[in-house]
C-alpha cells in the first residue's frame, strides 16, 4: 500500500517532460490531450527553461523535427495555453 508520505514510485524507463501548447493549436486542428492516453507533438526547447513548446501545425509535423509521443500524465490550463506533462520512453 502506498502512503502519501512516501515518494511516488516512478518508472525509470520513462522521462517526464513538460510541454506548453498554445490554445490556437486546438482551435485549428490539434487533438485535445487526454490524461492516460498517448499524445504526439513536435517539440521545440524553450530558451532558459526545462519546458518545450509543442506544435502540430494542422496535423502536419515539420520535416526537420521528429514528433515525440508520450502518455499524458497531467493537464494544466494557463492564460492562453495548456501545459501537459508527458511520460516519454527513454532512448537506450
Amino acid at each position: 500500500m502506498h502512503n502519501f508520505t512516501e515518494p511516488t514510485p516512478v518508472d525509470s524507463s520513462v522521462k517526464i517532460i513538460t510541454v506548453h501548447i498554445e490554445t490556437w493549436e486546438f482551435e485549428c486542428c490539434a487533438p485535445l490531450p487526454i490524461v492516460g492516453e498517448e499524445s504526439s507533438w513536435a517539440l521545440h526547447p524553450i530558451r532558459d527553461s526545462l519546458w518545450f513548446d509543442g506544435s502540430v501545425h494542422g496535423g502536419i509535423y515539420p520535416g526537420d523535427v521528429e514528433r515525440t509521443t508520450g502518455t499524458v500524465l497531467s493537464i494544466r490550463v494557463m492564460d492562453t495555453a495548456l501545459v501537459i506533462e508527458l511520460a516519454v520512453a527513454r532512448c537506450s
